[in-house]
């Protein structure tokens, strides 16, 4: 029955994830079809090739475009970030192309995260066969501290952005605590990626780099404290607040 069970939750999950896909894929078909130069720039990998491309289209336009690939990349693995936010910095400014990628990006997570409530029963079967998914599910599952370490998730490089609103709708944890963890984890990152592309215009290669190098190295700290720093936390607003008094 369980076996049964598993079969029924893959295929089902097998069915959103891949109207999910099919979404995507008509998106990109789009793209392709009626701006052609912008897919073959997104799809050649070249330095600067996205930005060049988007200079010769208006501020709207370019702007409405990076807000739709800031939209589809949180649910595709096709299309990465980075380059994404560099040219909205490049192209829109770092506080406008920011605004721009944050609102994309932050609205597709809440999305996906919506849609995932319905499949919770599916994701946990799921689980039971997916050792990945088990772990992420269990430490967005932990009772306390959720909404730290969903920003510790969404802060860890090389995971799929697509995967992390499925973990947190099973969590059980709140839409209100998953947006909080969402503008917490993603401004400042898409920020300084969008401040990087802007400097990079003006010239200021070295600042730029620096810029990315620092927030690598806070997110990696983050990263190696995680499981100390909220008691540290703890700790230190009661001293604080012991201080006050």
């Amino acid at each position: 029955m369980q076996k049964q069970e598993r079969k029924s939750a893959a295929i089902t999950l097998a069915a959103m994830i891949f109207v999910l896909l099919l979404a995507v894929g008509l998106v990109v078909e789009l793209l392709r079809i009626y701006v052609p130069d912008i897919w073959a720039a997104l799809s050649s990998g070249k330095d600067g090739a996205l930005e060049a491309c988007l200079e010769g289209q208006s501020k709207t336009y370019s702007a409405c475009l990076l807000w739709l690939l800031s939209f589809v990349q949180v649910i595709s693995i096709v299309l990465p970030s980075l380059p994404i936010q560099l040219a909205a910095g490049i192209v829109l400014g770092s506080w406008l192309g920011a605004a721009v990628c944050l609102s994309g990006s932050v609205l597709s997570h809440m999305t996906v995260f919506f849609l995932a409530k319905h499949a919770k029963k599916q994701l946990n079967a799921l689980a039971d066969s997916s050792p990945r998914m088990r772990k992420m599910l269990g430490t967005l599952s932990v009772r306390r501290n959720r909404t730290y370490y969903t920003v510790m998730v969404l802060l860890a490089p090389g995971l799929p952005n697509g995967i992390i609103p499925y973990a947190a709708a099973n969590s059980g944890i709140a839409p209100s605590r998953y947006l909080l963890a969402l503008l917490i984890a993603l401004p400042l990152p898409t920020w300084v990626t969008c401040a990087a592309g802007d400097l990079i215009l003006s010239g200021d290669w070295l600042f730029s780099i620096g810029m990315m190098a620092v927030l690598f190295a806070v997110v990696g700290l983050l990263l190696l404290v995680r499981d100390s720093l909220p008691d540290r936390l703890y700790r230190f607003l009661d001293k604080w607040k012991t201080a006050r008094k």
